[in-house]
């Protein structure tokens, strides 16, 4: 497979049995692709024609140089190309209007032009007429196209830990081509939003003991909101809540004296402390 992107380079994928796959690294700016079945061609702004994959039937050599080339074909073992007719018989060339929705918007001297004031979820459709000193062609068909919708990637996966005190939340950061413009995440608590953050952690510290939450996260776009990461559902660890050591009751003649000694975790504690340097 072969793919043209808006910035003029090219990206191959699939079977590469005979270097169709591999793009040569200085293609340039390129404007027009063709694929075949083992081999590629391309043709770039500078009007360079340039051709690799299989070359059995000479399909990627050039026999002469061509000029005003208008499309390439690359069938399975061939390669063919249409020429646009600049002679007496279609005028003296200007260049190109371009209209979106019926209106003149630019006028080019190349044959392309990038539309950057589309909104995300709009449609336009466009004409071309060419530009001569003896006047302007008919319009060509229209064509309609919208931006590439952000997928919004979402982050791989949440975790969740908690200690007697607090809870916290991580995650990985996400971003990709095509994800959108990140501005942050939202944390949710038992479905509903607690709060919003640019960081990838978040600590939750007023949790009861014995109750179980359930969190998810999502990634905020400025073109909108990410699914939401799967769900973790995690409680505070409760304390052991230690048993006093060696209970005792003392007999007297009018009272009874119930003595014990503190869990020994306190006492242990605390004669560490007081022999400490």
């Amino acid at each position: 497979m072969l793919a043209l992107k808006s910035n003029g380079s090219v990206v191959a994928w699939g079977q590469n049995s005979q270097g169709q796959g591999t793009v040569p690294g200085s293609l340039g700016i390129v404007e027009q692709i063709g694929a075949g079945g083992y081999h590629n061609m391309v043709l770039n702004t500078n009007g360079d024609l340039i051709g690799w994959g299989l070359n059995g039937n000479g399909q990627t050599n050039l026999p002469e140089a061509f000029q005003g080339v208008y499309q390439i074909s690359c069938g399975e073992y061939y390669s063919a190309l249409l020429l646009a007719d600049r002679g007496d018989d279609c005028g003296t060339l200007n260049g190109y209007t371009v209209y979106e929705g019926g209106d003149s918007i630019a006028f080019t001297t190349v044959s392309n032009y990038t539309v950057t004031t589309l909104d995300w979820g709009e449609e336009a459709c466009y004409n071309i007429a060419v530009n001569y000193d003896q006047g302007y062609s008919a319009w060509t068909d229209t064509i309609c196209a919208s931006l590439i919708t952000p997928t919004f990637c979402n982050t791989d996966t949440l975790v969740a830990e908690s200690n007697y005190n607090e809870i916290e939340l991580y995650w990985p950061s996400r971003e990709g081509y095509d994800c959108g413009t990140l501005i942050g995440y939202c944390v949710y608590q038992d479905g509903v939003p607690i709060d919003t953050l640019n960081g990838t952690t978040y600590t939750i510290s007023d949790a009861a003991y014995d109750v179980d939450y359930c969190y998810y996260v999502t990634s905020l776009y400025e073109e909108g909101e990410s699914v939401a990461t799967d769900t973790v559902c995690i409680s505070l660890i409760t304390p052991q809540l230690c048993l006093v050591d060696s209970t005792s009751a003392e007999p007297g003649d009018n009272e009874v004296t119930v003595s014990w000694q503190e869990p020994y975790i306190f006492s242990r504690n605390r004669a560490n402390s007081q022999t400490a340097p």
